[in-house]
């Protein structure tokens, strides 16, 4: 729908119809009105997705974004403010973003999970944005993530920040599913800023030539 707004705003409004219980779809619908600059129907939205949503955690995910559109000041980096980071990338595959908007819907109670969920998740998305450059890396096995956003680097003139941002998701996920010991005592925290680094670049890398 952020797209292409009228085919995504009637597809919307049957989902809507098919399942009016559902407040991820709602919330979803009021994430591409806000994307579209629409804030009052991003709001009634986002109002209804927090009435429907059974869990408090979500309540409170969407009454963040009744205050973000309202303008009230948020928060520089927390999980859900890096889910709204996510969302504001529609040129990003849908299948690519679930993962990650999955891995960050997680991360406050299983860390290490949302680390291997998010670095299986940059392997994909680094390998779709050097195929959109007729690029692919050439090595196998565990050096193949590192030696693929090097190559991106290099092919996109990535920012140092991303690329940093990369590489602490690979580091920290590949950790996180191999060694048990740094799993419970590794520092997590970077996961949030690189992930609202890399998704935005991202976003742009797809939009261009």
């Amino acid at each position: 729908m952020s797209l292409n707004p009228a085919s995504g705003s009637e597809a919307f409004k049957n989902l809507v119809e098919r399942f009016s219980d559902d407040g991820m779809i709602v919330y979803s619908r009021g994430e591409a009105w806000e994307y579209l600059g629409r804030r009052e129907l991003a709001r009634g939205d986002y109002q209804d997705a927090a009435r429907l949503f059974p869990l408090r955690k979500w309540k409170g995910v969407a009454r963040l974004a009744i205050q973000r559109v309202e303008g009230s000041p948020q928060p520089v980096f927390s999980q859900w403010t890096v889910f709204h980071r996510i969302y504001s990338a529609p040129r990003v595959p849908d299948g690519i973003r679930f993962d990650a908007l999955t891995a960050i819907g997680s991360f406050a109670d299983l860390e290490h999970m949302a680390a291997v969920m998010l670095r299986m998740t940059l392997e994909e998305l680094v390998v779709l944005l050097l195929q959109h450059r007729d690029r692919m890396p050439h090595d196998s096995g565990e050096s193949r993530l590192k030696s693929a956003i090097d190559l991106l680097a290099t092919v996109t003139s990535a920012p140092w920040s991303v690329t940093k941002s990369m590489h602490a998701i690979r580091h920290l996920g590949r950790k996180a599913q191999h060694d048990d010991d740094a799993r419970r005592s590794t520092d997590y925290s970077k996961l949030l800023p690189a992930v609202n680094e890399i998704f935005p670049w991202a976003d742009s890398i797809l939009h261009g030539p």
